[in-house]
């Protein structure tokens, strides 16, 4: 019985992948690089926000000098411009609220910085108690490292096996599967059923309301 959901944010709650690729590309142009594809940018996300700088880069420019100064960048863009075309996901304000409504709680653990993680989670689900909303800090561990979500867990007071962690990517579930937790993948995100299969997702949902009947 599930009694906790972890999700996460980019693909899963959240459409943010025009916000995303269009700060990266200001980046690019302020730097003289190419701009790059929304395919290009969709394949370079669910690392965090550096990798995400670096594999946008030409090969030749990922330097770690460089990489900081096109993430600084980047930060600074999507910071300014993180509302303006992203959106949830059809059904999923609803399902976060039926789940609140069952005695449910629920977080969100990201790779995106913290600050632009609450700023999103903030703006387009204020109304919804998450028990936790977690970002990445500079010197504390990303996913696929199970450490965050376990804390997230011992804060709801429940077991990781009672929890479910749902997500778009194989990094989010390998994340679920290092911290004993139900990896749920959801197929309207950023990567395909096989990548998710190969992370090791243990059911899929096509629709918000498939999600639903996994978690409850």
């Amino acid at each position: 019985m599930i009694k906790g959901v972890i999700f996460d944010l980019d693909g899963t709650l959240l459409d943010t992948l025009p916000d995303l690729g269009a700060a990266m590309n200001r980046m690019l142009m302020q730097l003289c690089y190419p701009v790059r594809s929304q395919e290009q940018h969709q394949s370079a996300i669910c690392y965090g926000a550096r990798e995400f700088a670096r594999r946008s880069l030409p090969e030749s420019k990922r330097d770690e000098k460089t990489v900081s100064c096109a993430l600084a960048a980047y930060r600074t863009y999507y910071t300014a411009a993180c509302t303006e075309g992203t959106r949830p996901y059809e059904g999923i304000a609803e399902l976060l609220a039926k789940l609140c409504a069952r005695g449910i709680p629920v977080a969100v653990y990201s790779n995106k910085p913290m600050p632009q993680t609450r700023q999103v989670v903030a703006h387009y689900f204020g109304n919804i108690p998450f028990a936790a909303v977690i970002g990445h800090l500079e010197g504390t561990p990303t996913k696929p490292d199970p450490t965050v979500a376990l804390s997230i867990a011992r804060q709801m007071g429940f077991s990781p096996s009672e929890i479910a962690f749902v997500g778009d990517s194989d990094v989010d579930m390998q994340t679920a599967r290092r911290a004993g937790m139900l990896p749920v993948g959801v197929l309207w995100g950023y990567r395909d059923k096989d990548t998710l299969a190969s992370g090791g997702a243990l059911a899929f949902a096509e629709t918000a309301e498939k999600l639903f009947e996994i978690l409850s």
